[in-house]
């Protein structure tokens, strides 16, 4: 694993923070991938993107205060994404997410698929004509585990692994 860069400081900082925040704005990339682009910690790449401005609405949940914080990423668990895929795109990391979650009063936990007012018919069927459940996941904008628990409690016959035929 390549090593970490130094601390910044001052006008470094500043200039640092600018440029991460100019590349965040162009690319939209999970904060997981942009700190591993720039080879430094996503704590850090989100801290600094925060000094710089930067506030998203969308799944990075780079907000203003704490609370808003916890509230955006509550939501988006609650809409099924799940405390890993929020790490990646956050950069939070799931202890904190976790403390986040309790926060916001979510207490996190596999939600049973009841809990989502999906039509499980249209999923069922892309998925026996060889979607696969990552695509799935994708174009619900639930997570790949919701969307198997719903097809699994729907008796959809879930294909092996890899084995999505086409």
């Amino acid at each position: 694993m390549a090593e970490q860069q130094s601390r910044l400081y001052g006008q470094q900082r500043r200039e640092t923070a600018y440029a991460l925040a100019a590349r965040f704005l162009k690319s939209r990339s999970p904060i997981q991938e942009l700190a591993d682009e720039v080879n430094r910690r996503p704590a850090q790449v989100r801290q600094l993107l925060l000094e710089a401005g930067v506030r998203t609405s969308d799944a990075t949940c780079l907000r203003e205060t704490a609370d808003e914080t916890a509230h955006a990423v509550a939501s988006a668990y609650d809409r099924g994404r799940s405390i890993r895929e929020l790490a990646h795109e956050t950069g939070i990391d799931r202890r904190t997410l976790r403390l986040l979650l309790a926060q916001a009063g979510v207490e996190p936990g596999v939600a049973p698929a009841a809990t989502y007012s999906i039509d499980v018919a249209p999923l069922a069927e892309a998925y026996l004509a060889g979607e696969t459940l990552r695509a799935l996941a994708a174009s619900s904008g639930l997570s790949y585990h919701v969307i198997r628990t719903i097809l699994l409690d729907a008796g959809v016959p879930l294909r092996k692994r890899g084995g999505a035929q086409r």
